[in-house]
């Protein structure tokens, strides 16, 4: 899967959190964007 970052700090290998479809258009901030996915957050793993 290929997705817009829009946190612009998601790295390889990271899980993140990723809107689809009309949500991910909305969260770029244009409804006519030809988005179909996008990084929204990047999910915290516990330190070891």
């Amino acid at each position: 899967m290929v997705a817009v970052d829009k946190t612009n700090s998601a790295g390889i290998g990271e899980d993140v959190l990723v809107v689809t479809g009309s949500s991910a258009r909305v969260a770029v901030g244009c409804e006519y964007a030809p988005v179909d996915a996008v990084i929204v957050g990047v999910i915290d793993k516990p330190a070891d």
